[in-house]
Formats: structure tokens, C-alpha cells, sequence
């Protein structure tokens, strides 16, 4: 999905042999807008909807890997990859220490989801699979509230958080990967990483508010 690209990336993407570009068009809800875009294509079409950020790099067989645990686990709605950053010999010394800093961060919320059973409560957006049957549940309860967009949520600021509490509520588990590894890039600059985490703050709020939402 090509939202509002200003670089190469359709031109790039669409000369590789068995992909399918996409542009979206009048798309103002940026992330969420592009998402529920992917997923009107795909409904009705497939099982599983496999997402992944632009910045990440999955493994050949991650794909397999998660569709194995679907079936295991008929339960489960969304499975997130188990992902790290990397430091970049092209960074200053100072950046690779944030990179470092984050790889910690992310191996440790890895660790507290497995030893739960694998269950978490967020499914990153950086690399995920999703069932498209508790998609369509999560989209069923919104257009009950009148809204219609599909499943991810245009009023919060955290769509990934927001959708895996929708699942949680549906009685859908929600996990972590016990196989599939991605890479992603590291937030480098302070202020860029100060920014993103007030975000995860502020846009995360308490279940009471999300209940009525």
C-alpha cells in the first residue's frame, strides 16, 4: 500500500516480479486510512492479512511460521513478529547507543510476552499477522457505534494498541511469535524518539474511555 509516497517506492516496488502495488487514493487518515484501505481489498478473499512497516525485513519462511500458529490456535486474531533494531556502522557513535538502548527495550517486552504464553497486549504494527475473521468482529462492533471505516480506529493515536484491545474485548487472544523474527530500524534522534513516546502515552487511554469509543 502506497500512501502518499514522495520517493521512488511505487516505481521501485512495482518493477519486482509478483508484487502488487496499490495507490491510495484521497487518503486522509495516513496509517489507519491506508490499513483499512488493504483490508476492504482483501475481505473476502483471504484467511490471514500479514502487515509490515516499510522500515522492517522479515525472514523468508515468517510467513509460513505465522500461518502455522493461526491454525494451531484457532483463537488467536493477530500475532506480531518478535523484532529488533540494529545498530548502522553509517550511524555516530551516540545514535547506535539509542539503538542498543531500544534492542533492550523491545528483547525485554519479547521475553514478558513468552513467558505469559506468548500473549501481549499490542500487536506491533512493525511486522504482524491478523485473522480476517476477527478483523471483520472488530468491524461489526464499530458500525453497531455508526462507525463504518473498517477496523482500525481514526480517533486514536495508537491504531495498533487500539485494535489489539478491540480483539482482547471480542474474546480473541492475542500473541507474540514463538518463530518469526523481524528487523526493523531504530529511532535515532532524540527529539524524533521523545516525540513517538509521548505519543504511545497520550494515546493510550484508560479501558473506561475505550469501552464507549
Amino acid at each position: 500500500m502506497a500512501d502518499n509516497c514522495t520517493d521512488r517506492t511505487v516505481e521501485i516496488a512495482s518493477g519486482i516480479p509478483g508484487v502488487t502495488v496499490i495507490e491510495t487514493v484521497g487518503n486522509a487518515h495516513r496509517k489507519p486510512g491506508a490499513l483499512n484501505a488493504a483490508w476492504r481489498l482483501l475481505r473476502g478473499r483471504v484467511h490471514y492479512m500479514a502487515r509490515i512497516d516499510a522500515d522492517t525485513i522479515l525472514r523468508p519462511a515468517a510467513v509460513g511460521q505465522w500461518v502455522e500458529q493461526m491454525v494451531r490456535e484457532p483463537q488467536t486474531a493477530g500475532i506480531s513478529a518478535r523484532f529488533t533494531m540494529q545498530s548502522d556502522p553509517a550511524n555516530a557513535p551516540a545514535q547506535n547507543v539509542w539503538a542498543r538502548l531500544q534492542k533492550a527495550e523491545f528483547a525485554r517486552w519479547t521475553d514478558t510476552a513468552l513467558n505469559r504464553g506468548g500473549h501481549t497486549t499490542v500487536l506491533a504494527g512493525t511486522a504482524c499477522m491478523l485473522r480476517m475473521f476477527a478483523l471483520e468482529a472488530v468491524h461489526e462492533s464499530r458500525v453497531i457505534n455508526g462507525v463504518g471505516s473498517g477496523p482500525w480506529s481514526y480517533s486514536s493515536q495508537v491504531e495498533d494498541f487500539e485494535l489489539t484491545y478491540r480483539l482482547r474485548i471480542l474474546g480473541f487472544h492475542t500473541k507474540v511469535s514463538y518463530t518469526v523474527r523481524a528487523y526493523t530500524d531504530a529511532t535515532v534522534d532524540v527529539r524524533a524518539l521523545w516525540a513517538q513516546r509521548m505519543k504511545w502515552q497520550v494515546g493510550t487511554p484508560s479501558r473506561t474511555s475505550w469501552r464507549s469509543a
